[in-house]
């Protein structure tokens, strides 16, 4: 019977393995005579890991550079010595950077073919840049390491996967694919095979996949949710994907990447009972609008029991009179809050502890009266329809928001997307709330990264939840004097920081979030989008990820230079229809005459 080494390589940029990688550490264990697990400098997995490791090798060692592949085959050679490692009929080494096997019987494929030296997962792809991917698998025969030429790569070309196995071809080696190249235009894995790959069985996928920039999927039309769908069709635990990209990149990559926008329909839904049983905490600072309120909360199905607040006790005695024992509720109660400085995050976290605490609640809906009495009436008037059609817009359209609870577990948050008519969020969300909140980060437990500008938030503090994904909301303990008066009530205060990081605890509690909105909403909301990135992308080059490169300084030409003549272009256009053209050929007769006086 044939002996297999298989190493793995923990390139992770924290020291503690992801449930993905034990995952990946497990299976090499099982398909593997012998394991080894190498991690970088300052990388040494912490205890819990390391236990775990250990109990599927003993061959846990340090690699001075994760970075070069060929540096695994030295330390190989080091611990092993080369006659040990002939003696196998296969060495295969792969990293981190890939997840799997997607469906455990196919395993770790072999070398393809008796006359073939070794085998890559796919073949080498032929672009280069910020969109090549490497799939660093590498299956090895054991006659190969008697060879000189092998080692001589090894010495030469100790970096990169892709250097490495064009080194070793280019030596004489043959190494073959298990999935080979069909056509002669795939130049890339992610835009020209990965679809076609997952069908045919891939068995390994680059991280890459999702947490690649979004802006160079929106570049090309990759649909990285296309192979979400695939990989979790064919059986791999989605957990184990979402317990590392909920720590490895910011929510608004995965977001973007996974398609987690959800546009639900009003008049149809399934027509099971829910089993949920829902706490409504609804803050009603003003009265006039507690029948509104009463009504959108009516619409949740299943057991719904209701806990209004009111900012004092008058508030709180006029409210009980007008709900009374509203039938339409399994359960109402009336609070008056402790104080009305943190307004409805108060009254939330503070003033319904208990029912936050309460086991016998699954989710909790977090509603109140929201006017926005700083802002002109039509931009407050929006937001309130943007976040209540988005979160109540018909019973049907609730039953199958609760849908998503039932069939997603690990789905710990919903929430309106981020309303961009009337406000300035788009890329200034963050607002003064960003230093606060990474203050804040350590006391509520984060380990999700944060979003550069605008954050995966609740914008307007309403959401719907699962009440245990909230739980370290309370473990914080915060206290009411925390919180400012109205006079100190603005963006960089706590109730304002707050607002954005409920969303990050749920992260980091290992539940992801979806936004959801109703045809209505998405229908206004979508083209006003449409037409600002139009008005906004005239001055720029013609591809988003272009033109981000371009405001960053990054671009391929001097940012200065392209975004002014276009400025120039547009503006003269605008007065004379028709000398934006005279004006293009002649920024290109001037081009053509530098070009001349530089030969």
């Amino acid at each position: 019977m044939s002996q297999r080494l298989i190493a793995v390589v923990l390139l992770g940029p924290d020291a503690r393995p992801s449930a993905a990688t034990l995952h990946l550490l497990r299976a090499a264990s099982a398909a593997s005579d012998q394991l080894v697990v190498l991690y970088g400098k300052g990388k040494r997995p912490p205890a819990p890991e390391r236990q775990q490791i250990e109990g599927l090798t003993r061959s846990l060692w340090q690699l001075d550079d994760t970075d070069a592949f060929g540096a695994v085959f030295r330390i190989l050679e080091q611990r092993l010595g080369k006659a040990a490692l002939q003696e196998f009929d296969e060495v295969l080494v792969l990293d981190d950077s890939l997840f799997g096997p997607i469906r455990p019987p196919s395993g770790f494929p072999r070398v393809r073919g008796e006359d073939q030296d070794g085998s890559t997962l796919v073949e080498p792809e032929r672009g280069d840049g910020i969109e090549a991917t490497d799939v660093p698998y590498l299956a090895l025969r054991g006659r190969v390491f008697v060879e000189a030429r092998f080692w001589q790569v090894v010495a030469a070309t100790g970096g990169e996967f892709a250097a490495f196995t064009t080194g070793l071809r280019e030596a004489g080696f043959n190494l073959s694919a298990v999935h080979p190249r069909v056509a002669d235009n795939e130049h890339y894995f992610l835009r020209d095979s990965i679809v076609r790959l997952l069908d045919e069985g891939l068995e390994f996928v680059p991280w890459r996949t999702f947490t690649i920039d979004p802006m160079l999927n929106d570049r090309w039309g990759i649909v990285p949710r296309e192979s979400f769908d695939r990989i979790a069709a064919r059986g791999f635990p989605t957990e184990l994907i979402w317990s590392k990209l909920l720590t490895a990149v910011p929510p608004r990559t995965w977001y973007t990447n996974l398609s987690m926008a959800e546009v639900l329909p009003t008049n149809v839904a399934p027509e099971s009972p829910v089993s949920l049983t829902t706490a409504v905490i609804a803050h009603i600072y003003y009265l006039d609008m507690a029948d509104e309120l009463l009504e959108l909360a009516a619409r949740i199905p299943g057991e719904v029991r209701l806990y209004a607040t009111a900012a004092d006790e008058p508030r709180r005695a006029a409210l009980e009179a007008k709900i009374g024992d509203d039938p339409r509720f399994a359960s109402v109660e009336v609070r008056a809050v402790t104080s009305n400085l943190g307004r409805d995050i108060t009254a939330f976290l503070i003033d319904c502890e208990d029912v936050l605490r309460d086991p016998e609640i699954d989710v909790v809906v977090k509603l109140h009266s929201k006017r926005s009495v700083q802002d002109p009436p039509s931009v407050s008037g929006w937001f309130r329809r943007h976040l209540f059609e988005s979160l109540f817009a018909s019973e049907q359209y609730l039953r199958n928001v609760y849908e998503l609870f039932e069939t997603e577990p690990q789905l710990g948050m919903v929430f309106p997307p981020t309303i961009h008519m009337g406000l300035p969020t788009l890329g200034h969300a963050w607002s003064l709330n960003r230093a606060p909140a990474e203050a804040l980060a350590p006391r509520l437990g984060l380990t999700t990264p944060f979003d550069a500008n605008t954050p995966l938030s609740p914008y307007g503090s309403m959401f719907i939840a699962r009440r245990e994904a909230l739980a370290p909301l309370l473990e914080a303990n915060f206290g009411i004097t925390e919180f400012p008066d109205a006079r100190a009530y603005r963006d960089g205060s706590l109730a304002h920081v707050l607002e954005r990081l409920i969303s990050y605890v749920v992260f980091s509690s290992g539940y992801y979030a979806k936004t959801v909105t109703s045809p209505s909403v998405a229908s206004v909301s979508e083209p006003i989008l449409e037409y600002k990135l139009s008005s906004i992308g005239e001055y720029l080059p013609a591809y988003g990820f272009e033109q981000v490169q371009t405001l960053r300084g990054r671009g391929q030409t001097w940012p200065i230079r392209q975004v002014l003549r276009r400025l120039v272009w547009a503006r003269a256009e605008a007065k004379v229809p028709g000398v934006g053209r005279v004006l293009s050929r002649a920024f290109r007769g001037l081009r053509a005459v530098k070009a001349k006086l530089r030969r």
